[in-house]
């Protein structure tokens, strides 16, 4: 979502398996940066009609939030209130 600027959106997913003798398997694929890389909107989707609507940030800055305990989705800690960009 933050590199979209808000134009996508995650979907939200469940699976419900009609028969428990059947073999489910899942795959899941990640994307991981550098401890230190910021992953931010892309500039091509951020003009003067279309603002900047997250902050930049790390994986650090990431685990760094889960380690803190904070109940406030991640997500929302990077969401840009004001006209103002603070990083």
């Amino acid at each position: 979502m933050v590199l979209s600027n808000g134009k996508y959106k995650s979907v939200l997913h469940r699976v419900i398996q009609e028969s428990s003798n059947e073999t489910r398997l899942s795959i899941a694929s990640f994307l991981s940066l550098g401890m230190d890389e910021v992953l931010e909107p892309a500039i091509e989707l951020v003009d003067e009609d279309h603002r900047k609507k997250y902050k930049g940030s790390s994986l650090r800055d990431f685990l760094k939030h889960l380690a803190s305990g904070e109940s406030k989705p991640f997500i929302e800690t990077l969401k840009i209130t004001s006209g103002t960009v603070e990083e």
